[in-house]
């Protein structure tokens, strides 16, 4: 069994990824290619949720169980793809639970700068998160610069299989096929040509922001170009293409 393991990031096209491969999950089933999703969900939220929970408290997901239960109940031939964005996370846990699976890792990277005000307009605008704070606040949080280490993402995943990197672009099924080894006629099922993430306009959430109860806030947004520019030479120096031109 081959196991290919999308792990996003958040913001970079996966709900276009997901919904092409759910939708057409049982003609793929006939080519020999299983698209693992763990249920009615359009990605692997089970497997996500369990190793959430086993890095956080140590123990098994109440309904979900242990993450290596749901390992072991993933089909056993041909090639099997899982996603779950939320794997890229910083928490070591997440690919300390693969390390038994020598997954083939494919993480699509966008770049920093346009990064950061897509996934702020997403916590704005999401239901349970409501963000209040600036962008030049929410990019300033460490955990926030966390997330932006491409780097620590990579060498993370490194320790469990081989990590393949998509740059990230409006189409991206067509790169993330290619770049996972995947036959390029699946663009060609319904579903194929989605495009996801698009953002609202500045002042749209800014708005939002504000209804949210932020202040006007203060203090300038960081050099997100100076830390694109670093993270592209650090992905680099692992063996990977640009995942983004350079200025």
């Amino acid at each position: 069994m081959r196991l290919i393991l999308h792990i996003g990031m958040h913001k970079t096209g996966s709900s276009a990824i997901q919904h092409v491969f759910s939708r057409n999950r049982r003609v793929l089933a006939l080519t020999g290619l299983h698209y693992a999703t763990g249920g009615r969900w359009p990605k692997h939220t089970p497997l996500f949720e369990a190793s959430s929970h086993q890095n956080d408290h140590g123990i098994p997901h109440p309904v979900h169980g242990p993450v290596s239960d749901l390992l072991r109940a993933l089909p056993d031939r041909g090639t099997v793809l899982v996603s779950a964005e939320g794997l890229s996370g910083p928490h070591p846990g997440h690919a300390a639970h693969f390390a038994g699976c020598r997954p083939e890792i494919v993480v699509v990277l966008r770049n920093p700068v346009d990064w950061a005000p897509a996934m702020h307009a997403q916590m704005v605008r999401s239901r349970t998160v409501r963000e209040a704070r600036t962008l030049a606040d929410w990019v300033n949080d460490p955990m926030t610069k966390v997330h932006l280490d491409y780097a620590a993402l990579i060498e993370r995943w490194q320790q469990v299989g081989p990590v393949r990197v998509v740059p990230y672009e409006a189409a991206i099924l067509p790169a993330f096929l290619t770049t996972a080894g995947l036959p390029k006629w699946i663009a060609a099922l319904p579903g194929g040509r989605v495009r996801r993430n698009i953002t609202p306009k500045a002042e749209v959430i800014e708005d939002l922001r504000r209804q949210n109860g932020g202040d006007a806030g203060s203090g300038p947004v960081p050099d997100l170009r100076a830390l694109a520019d670093i993270q592209r030479a650090r992905v680099m120096a692992l063996g990977h293409p640009a995942p983004w031109p350079s200025d």
